[in-house]
């Protein structure tokens, strides 16, 4: 299952954002951080289209018991006050999509 982070930025912290992502060794810090079972795909910026938010974050979950575990992952959280201070309030709001292949999902319709 993939989990995608996305959000939008306060003026002007693209850049900070951007900056933190390609500094050396903050992507291991994040991969260090996450819960077993979770994997970083890539971080991505929105460069043309329709969509509300600027930035996207891809994970990937072994299964739904990962995000139990990742809410009481104290390492998480400590790297990611880091994180947040590091680059001050980086957005204005952040939300989470999660996508399965079309292959694993079963769909109910009403007939």
């Amino acid at each position: 299952m993939i989990m995608v982070n996305y959000g939008r930025f306060k003026d002007f912290k693209a850049n900070l954002w951007q900056d933190w992502f390609n500094k050396e060794g903050n992507i291991q810090k994040l991969k260090e951080a996450l819960p077993d079972g979770a994997k970083y795909l890539g971080a991505y910026l929105i460069v043309n289209g329709t969509a509300d938010y600027d930035f996207e974050v891809w994970y990937e979950l072994d299964n739904w018991t990962v995000l139990e575990k990742w809410r009481n992952h104290t390492k998480w959280y400590e790297f990611y006050r880091e994180k947040v201070k590091e680059i001050g309030k980086f957005d204005k709001w952040t939300r989470n999509r999660f996508l399965r292949t079309i292959h694993d999902v079963i769909v109910f319709e009403p007939k």
